[in-house]
């Protein structure tokens, strides 16, 4: 068994896991004590960063901390302890500002997704039943429309972040009343409530549609924030996770929504880390690099995808000469990836860092969850930008976080150990070894369930109180990866089980820029839609190379022949376009069921011959 790992009675746990974890370091009980406690120490250090006309504008944490302080007793004038407070924004300090001044409140949150659409968003609205949404005016402009289709809102008030909105009338139809943040920073009298929240109390309500495109509240208490981030230090100390410190520059872009952005910045807080926002276009985002020169961040594959495609394609456009001199240099380095160094002070000084600078040329580490990321783009994006990339697992369900990798991990094809605040096992699951299993957790960090949703709250847990995830993993010396979902998982009419999302990951790659796998019930042809941008290739081209990568897959053990897929269907833009079918979850994972019910007709076709 790794040393890195404790199983007892094939429960793994981390050497530093705890149970009852209830503060930080520092005695912060609560995600607003924690906030509270970095002003005290950090006083007049930059804090939130705006990007305006090209330059970077800071608040101090104590500039911070007024406008918290004048915006949470503006709450107090118009709603009750308890109450819930919407969130519906891209990622800008004042959606930080709102989220601590509801905690001074004593009240939760409730983020809304920018990719939920409107009947998703109208479920949220009246299932949490907020009272108040602080929002940007684009959003507020959505929020209007949306109102149309509700019938049991109980919103009564929004709170515009920008002063230029002019649709203010608009809501009074609805009994609404609008505010704009500026004129209350202004104008209010700072005038706190009598308690503040408990290690107990709820946090946040955080709504994910997950793969099934039906939004579940899931309720995440300050507890439950608190464990992984106290669990982040104890892990540093063992493990040598990234040592994030004041020195630090996070950059925040991915939506703050989601759970695991908002760990990420909670860590940064918790040590008195600096958090510069993107200006909310993904394709200016690298121009955001260059302005906020992060040090430390977090990516979704899909991301790191564009990154690498955007420096191939820059390198493309230089001599021949440069670019076998990037090949040769490239090959060395993830040579001695292997060997785990990621530095070369020579050839980073005469080659890599130019390409490290249009990213700000300061990241020394990069934590990529969400989905599993092709090693290839890992390879080529440590040897270039010369930074560790590390990955990771976790749920809205767990805050964010149950497995991790340590830095100091050489074998990237895995996600890592248990994080310190959970511990988990495997249950058996019919068609695999026994090394693999759906993955069950358990720990402080784990949520109590979902939000008025008693029934599957009953069926998110087992007998004994695990979190059932819905995840298969393998586990091989207490180091795990994700092979897929146990929703996903299908059989054949000759009774294999497929797993589809292990398959795309192995055939993704060359011209095959993503992939679908999917089988109509009692038969056993696999049908995969192929996305490949590439005019020049052809369907038939792209049929070759799936059998000959299957044969290469079959030879290497990797795969039976039976998963290699018979029938292919070609599409010449990513899932990510077909905006208005919603194909994808707002971190990148695939929504079979949408994307099976579009291409119904053409896969049929195939059935049907």
């Amino acid at each position: 068994m790794n040393q890195r790992i404790i199983n007892k009675n094939n429960i793994y746990l981390h050497p530093r896991y705890e149970e009852n974890v209830t503060c930080t370091n520092d005695g912060s009980e609560t995600l607003l004590e924690q906030f509270l406690n970095s002003v005290n120490k950090y006083k007049n250090k930059n804090f939130l960063g705006t990007i305006v006309k090209n330059e970077l504008k800071w608040l101090s944490y104590n500039d911070v901390k007024v406008e918290v302080e004048k915006l949470s007793s503006f709450f107090n004038t118009i709603i009750s302890s308890d109450d819930i407070i919407g969130i519906f924004s891209v990622n800008r300090y004042e959606w930080l500002v709102s989220e601590y001044a509801g905690y001074m409140s004593n009240s939760r949150n409730c983020p809304l997704y920018s990719t939920f659409g409107p009947e998703a968003i109208r479920i949220v609205i009246e299932e949490s039943e907020m009272k108040i949404c602080c929002c940007s005016k684009e959003k507020a402009k959505s929020l209007k429309d949306i109102l149309k289709i509700c019938t049991k809102s109980k919103l009564e008030y929004i709170i515009v972040f920008d002063n230029d909105f002019e649709e203010e009338e608009d809501f009074r139809e609805f009994g609404i009343k609008v505010y704009y943040y500026n004129n209350i920073i202004k104008t209010q009298e700072i005038n706190l409530g009598i308690r503040f929240p408990q290690s107990d109390d709820v946090a946040t309500i955080c709504y994910t549609s997950g793969t099934s495109g039906i939004p579940k509240g899931v309720i995440l208490t300050h507890k439950n924030f608190i464990s992984n981030i106290a669990a982040y230090i104890r892990a540093d100390k063992q493990e040598k996770m990234y040592d994030i410190t004041n020195n630090d520059v996070y950059l925040s872009y991915l939506p703050l929504a989601h759970v695991m952005e908002r760990l990420c910045v909670n860590v940064a807080v918790s040590v008195g880390g600096s958090i510069g926002f993107y200006r909310g276009n993904p394709k200016e985002l690298q121009k955001d690099y260059l302005i906020i020169k992060p040090t430390f961040i977090i990516a979704v594959p899909r991301v790191l995808d564009i990154f690498k495609q955007n420096i191939e394609l820059r390198l493309s456009e230089r001599s021949w000469f440069v670019q076998k001199l990037v090949k040769i240099a490239l090959k060395y380095k993830i040579w001695r990836q292997g060997h785990g160094v990621i530095k070369s002070p020579i050839l980073d000084f005469l080659i890599f860092n130019k390409i490290s600078k249009e990213f700000g040329g300061k990241i020394k580490a990069c934590l990529c969850g969400a989905a599993p990321l092709k090693i290839d783009v890992l390879s080529f994006l440590q040897g270039v930008l010369s930074i560790k990339i590390f990955q990771g697992y976790g749920q809205t369900e767990t805050t964010g976080a149950t497995i991790v990798q340590p830095l100091n991990f050489i074998n990237n094809d895995n996600v890592g150990i248990p994080f310190p605040s959970n511990k988990i096992k495997l249950l058996p699951v019919d068609g695999y070894d026994k090394d693999c299993g759906e993955l069950l957790v358990k720990g402080d960090n784990v949520t109590q369930g979902y939000f008025r949703r008693p029934e599957e709250t009953k069926a998110l847990f087992d007998d004994e109180g695990w979190l059932k995830t819905g995840d298969i993993v393998r586990q091989n010396n207490g180091i795990f990866n994700i092979i897929g979902r146990s929703k996903e998982i299908f059989k054949t009419s000759f009774g294999e089980y497929i797993v589809p999302e292990k398959l795309e990951n192995l055939f993704i790659g060359d011209f095959i820029e993503d992939m679908f796998v999917t089988c109509l019930k009692y038969s056993n042809k696999l049908i995969c839609i192929v996305v490949c941008k590439n005019p020049n290739v052809s369907e038939d081209d792209i049929f070759r190379y799936i059998q000959k990568k299957g044969n290469f897959l079959i030879e290497s053990k990797k795969i039976a022949k039976f998963e290699v897929p018979s029938n292919v269907i070609v599409i010449r833009e990513g899932f990510d376009t077909f905006k208005d079918e919603d194909f994808l979850t707002a971190t990148a994972k695939k929504k079979r069921t949408n994307i099976e019910k579009y291409f119904k007709n053409e896969i049929n076709k195939f059935y049907d011959d």
